[in-house]
Formats: C-alpha cells, structure tokens, sequence
C-alpha cells in the first residue's frame, strides 16, 4: 500500500479547544471543523467532558509555512501541529480507509501510539496498515472581524438555527 503523501498536506480547518475531565484535567484537542459539532456533542454527552475556548485556526503543512512564513508571521497564533494520518487496507473490500487527527507537536508520539494500539494484529502482520506523521502549524485566526460563531455557525442565531 503506498500511498501518495501530498494529498494530506492540503491545509485544514481545525478548532482548537480545551477539553477537561470530571478531575479538572485538562488538554488541547484539535478536531476538523466539519466534524466539531458531532464530537462535541460526544464528548459532552458520552464522556462528560467539558469544551472550552473554541478558536478557530487552520493547519498547513511545515512547507507552506516555510513558502508563507511572512505572511503567516502577520497572522494569529502558530503552533507546531503534527497531522497524524493511519491508512488501513482492507483487502476483502479492496478499500482503504483513512482517519487523521492533529495534535500539538509534543503530544504527537503519544496520539501515534495510542492510534497504533487500536489497530488489529492482522492489519499489522500483513502489511495493511500504515501511519505517517506530517509537520505543521497551527494559525489561529485573528480576534477581529466577524464574531467566530457566526463564521462558523458554532452557535444558534436568535430566532433561528445555525
């Protein structure tokens, strides 16, 4: 199974946000924009976590960084995010599945292995199952403008859904 790269290094749309527990410990999660209110909602309601400081940011790859760095060097924060890509062949179906997550560069290792250990002893024996770690950043976007929710339809409007 090899894959072509380069389809994963298009920048993405993320929110980051701070996730804790019934403890009150708490860690950056970084989840797709179009997935973000599904997994809220699962987080909240399944694990009883609790979401907080919703920002909008956008990843792009450790190269379109470089080509960009002065013009992202004007926008918000940057944070190295590692998006961490597992690939699994099923070979009954003839179809490879695909999941990717991000996560700050120093929890990268830990997202790797606890992906890893999800994945069935067979995938790994015969060769159907690959990982990739791709460096980037995060950027957040500027504080000014239009308030995010509405951007981003975090939120219901008055009088009306999102």
């Amino acid at each position: 199974m090899n894959e072509d790269l380069a389809a994963f290094s298009q920048p993405q749309k993320l929110i980051r946000c701070l996730v804790s527990n019934e403890r009150g410990e708490t860690s950056i999660r970084l989840v797709e924009l179009e997935n973000f209110q599904l997994w809220r909602y699962m987080m909240h309601t399944k694990h009883k976590l609790k979401i907080a400081e919703e920002q909008l940011c956008v990843w792009v790859s450790d190269d379109e960084y470089r080509a960009k760095e002065e013009l992202y060097s004007r926008s918000g924060r940057q944070v190295p995010v590692i998006r961490i890509v597992v690939l699994l062949f099923d070979a009954a179906a003839s179809y490879c599945h695909t999941i990717q997550r991000y996560a700050p560069a120093a929890d990268a290792g830990m997202l790797r292995d606890s992906l890893s250990s999800c994945v069935p002893e067979a995938f790994r024996a015969d060769d159907r199952f690959e990982i990739h770690q791709l460096p980037g950043h995060c950027i957040d976007r500027h504080a000014h403008g239009a308030p995010a929710e509405l951007i981003l339809g975090l939120s219901t409007l008055k009088g009306g859904t999102a």
